[in-house]
């Protein structure tokens, strides 16, 4: 299981570091709409390489038979694996091209919400602090990486799941009979 899962898992964390790469190249370090587009498109596309390690996985090493729990595992380590070079991409990009991306993301929301016509000054004030206060947190490493490891988090786990089901539910073949059950 070792070296599907981190193979898998570390093709996934590539894909991840060349998606920074990508999207900060194409839109900026604020990434707009296009960023969060490229970004949630390419945790898809890393979600469907979990899909083919839990399966790989079931057919090299189980015979072609796992049980949910069994795949919600592997998918769920791969998933850990890719998680945390996404985590360790972003910290790259951050030393290398975007050291004040806490600012400039702060100042672009703050931007945006003095722009907004529906806000009260009220609202626009308690979203500055709030911005303000995010700029401040986001130079602590701590709260950076937790804040970096939940974004692909809610895909992950909907990917986890997917995939153990769509791998260990039973399928009939040709004639009928149950395969890739474990009795």
């Amino acid at each position: 299981m070792n070296k599907i899962v981190w193979t898998y898992g570390l093709i996934a964390g590539v894909i991840f570091g060349l998606e920074f790469t990508v999207v900060m190249s194409l839109t900026g370090i604020e990434g707009g709409a296009g960023g969060l587009l490229l970004g949630y498109t390419t945790m898809v596309a890393v979600g469907v390489l979990t899909y083919f390690g839990v399966r790989r996985y079931r057919d090299t090493v189980l015979d072609g038979r796992i049980r949910f729990g069994q795949a919600a595992k592997v998918a769920a380590l791969i998933s850990l694996i890719s998680s945390v070079c996404y985590v360790a991409s972003w910290e790259v990009v951050l030393r290398t091209s975007a050291q004040d991306f806490g600012e400039k993301y702060a100042a672009a929301a703050i931007a945006r919400a003095k722009a907004d016509p529906k806000l009260t000054p009220q609202q626009v004030e308690a979203q500055t602090r709030s911005m303000q206060e995010f700029a401040q947190n986001y130079k602590n490493p701590m709260y950076r990486f937790a804040m970096t490891f939940v974004e692909p988090l809610p895909i992950a786990i909907l990917t986890v799941l997917v995939s153990a089901y769509a791998v260990s539910r039973r399928r009939r073949d040709a004639t009928g009979q149950l395969v890739g059950t474990v009795t």
